[in-house]
């Protein structure tokens, strides 16, 4: 992967939580950013004075997201890290639609509200750009957590090559990607999207997509394209908005997951039926790993369905046959699939047994 890795120590940012009253006689007045990026120069001093050229990297990051008030650098083995961790990844990261934060001021010592809205998230990174014009790049999660939702309403593929050309806009110069998932689930365009890309700016990411979905489906790529769209635009329900999507923070009118149930449940068949007919191993493997996200994308279905319902016999039975298939497929795909594709069933069957709890009459 054309990932940028800078060669050096990282020096991660101090967490630091005071009981009220105390924080002037730690920081004074002065920001975290301020005195960690003082602290960093002062690794970085002691490094070169004793010949040692390594990179320092600066992780702006929950505390020390908002870049320094006071303090500069122009010290050449520093490396600066930008990792917003609560961005939205349902749209690129300088998309102007994906506003409704507050303000992008510094927030009070032991209040700190990281930004939701990517507005917001750009607006910090830019502001960094009056601190130093040194080397920087930012530390993504799109394959950490975000993966295992990809087509509830989003396509982090898309994202992801908009975000690489958005980049240098930002002053940023590259990625680190946070990848717990071990490749191409479920689809294959993600890593190489944020791979080629950075390699080159001048890659047209439609073409690219292309190429990308053709080696990996062949004959059936079209058909893999059009069930994620598919999936996508039941889960926006027409709304060219993913935070309103049917599961979404500001959630559309629910009713559809019987459609998406049975919708995916024609397309795991599908896919397969195709992967066993196919004698290209390439093509097999990435029919089986889609088939395994639409077998996950009409489980969650019927647990919105039955949430909806308040059955939380069916909302019991669901969790039920989740934790005998977990150890099925992750024992089957064990190179490619990674535990955390619980992740998304696990979270919408907690929401349910909740929601079911709160309707039930107190019995007091």
């Amino acid at each position: 992967m054309a990932t940028r890795r800078p060669s050096g120590l990282t020096v991660m940012p101090p967490y630091c939580h005071f009981p009220r009253g105390a924080s002037q006689t730690v920081f004074g007045a002065e920001a975290r950013s301020d005195w960690y990026l003082r602290l960093v120069k002062g690794v970085a001093r002691t490094l070169r004075e004793a010949g040692i050229t390594k990179r320092i990297v600066f992780l702006r990051y929950f505390d020390t997201l908002w870049p320094p008030e006071t303090e500069k650098t122009d010290d050449e083995n520093l490396v600066f890290m930008y990792a917003p961790i609560s961005r939205c990844y349902g749209h690129a990261i300088c998309d102007p639609r994906c506003d409704g934060d507050a303000v992008a001021e510094r927030p009070s010592l032991n209040d700190v509200r990281l930004p939701r809205r990517n507005r917001v998230a750009a607006e910090i990174v830019r502001k960094w750009q009056t601190v130093s014009d040194l080397d920087s790049l930012m530390f993504e999660y799109y394959r950490w957590a975000p993966t295992w939702c990809d087509g509830m309403g989003m396509d982090l593929g898309k994202i992801a090559a908009r975000d690489m050309n958005d980049l240098r806009s930002l002053g940023l110069n590259g990625v680190v990607s946070n990848d717990c998932i071990r490749a191409f689930y479920p689809l294959p365009y993600l890593a190489n999207a944020i791979g080629d890309l950075l390699w080159d700016a001048h890659t047209d990411p439609a073409a690219h997509r292309r190429r990308i979905m053709s080696a990996a489906f062949g004959q059936h790529a079209q058909e893999a394209e059009s069930y994620f769209a598919w999936l996508i635009e039941m889960y926006r329900g027409g709304v060219d908005d993913y935070h309103c999507t049917i599961h979404g923070p500001t959630a559309l009118p629910w009713g559809r997951f019987a459609e998406i149930a049975a919708g995916a449940d024609r397309a795991q068949r599908d896919f397969r039926a195709e992967a066993e007919a196919s004698s290209d191993e390439t093509v097999k493997l990435s029919l089986r790993l889609l088939a395994v996200h639409a077998e996950q994308m009409a489980r969650i279905a019927r647990i919105y369905e039955a949430s909806e319902r308040k059955d939380a016999r069916r909302i019991r039975q669901l969790r039920q046959e989740h934790r005998a298939r977990l150890p099925e497929v992750l024992s089957e795909f064990t190179q490619w699939i990674d535990p955390l594709i619980e992740r998304p069933v696990d979270s919408c069957l907690s929401a349910a047994e909740r929601s079911c709890a709160a309707a039930e009459p107190d019995s007091r």
